[in-house]
């Protein structure tokens, strides 16, 4: 009993321990061409960041993406953005917003200026949790503010592609590009900055032999402990 106990304990302290969530902020500081379709294309590269940063958690694969954006000026219902990650096991996509607002009746979207950090400096995010309100339409619910632009957590634009499905099982090392078109001119919008939270575990094949070496070592030290008492008592 001691012994499945023992091994209980193990499982669970991997599993809690191999799960974990790493943060990318970058900034950039660039407007966004007005009218421009072509739009501005940000690139930015992880490399051995995840093992650099966890050194428990050996060849990851993604189980979760939340972006965050800091978009400020323009007109929110003029842009469309996107992310993209190219490594070397596949390619993820999905559209984060698609000209919030727009739909019958409304074919200029929303007239907000921007999406950024509220005022305790908490990020703006973009999840793929069905939970989160859809922010094509933030409008309807109860939007928060801060220096003109949008606050809070929001779920992906539903309009489109809004799924963060296509990275789950990627390697989170690779190439990570966020796009911003602004599709109607006469209102200019500069991206800031954003950036990534990633959750990550093993890849299977690892979290196994990892799984099995504790396990393995386990047995090893329980058997040495009943020698050593059969040892004394005789």
């Amino acid at each position: 009993m001691m012994k499945r106990i023992w091994m209980a304990a193990v499982l669970a302290g991997l599993t809690a321990s191999a799960h974990a969530t790493f943060i990318y902020n970058w900034t950039v500081g660039t407007a966004v061409p007005d009218g421009n379709p072509a739009g501005l294309v940000n690139n930015q590269t992880i490399s051995d960041g995840i093992q650099g940063n966890e050194s428990f958690l050996p060849n990851p694969y993604i189980t979760s993406v939340t972006v965050r954006l800091d978009i400020s000026g323009g007109w929110n219902g003029d842009l469309y953005v996107y992310l993209r990650h190219e490594t070397a096991g596949g390619t993820g996509f999905t559209e984060l917003l698609n000209r919030v607002g727009t739909g019958v009746g409304n074919p200029i979207g929303y007239t907000d200026a921007g999406f950024g950090p509220d005022v305790s400096s908490n990020p703006f995010r973009l999840t793929g949790s069905a939970s989160d309100p859809d922010v094509h339409t933030y409008q309807n619910n109860s939007p928060t503010y801060h220096a003109g632009h949008l606050t809070g957590t929001w779920r992906v634009d539903q309009t489109g592609n809004g799924s963060f499905n296509s990275f789950a099982g990627l390697d989170p090392n690779g190439t990570w590009s966020l796009f911003v078109g602004d599709l109607s001119g006469n209102h200019i919008s500069t991206l800031n900055g954003w950036g990534l939270e990633l959750e990550a575990v093993p890849e299977p094949t690892t979290w196994a032999g990892i799984i099995f070496g504790a396990l393995f070592c386990g047995t090893q030290v329980v058997r040495r402990l009943r020698n050593r008492q059969a040892a004394q008592s005789s």
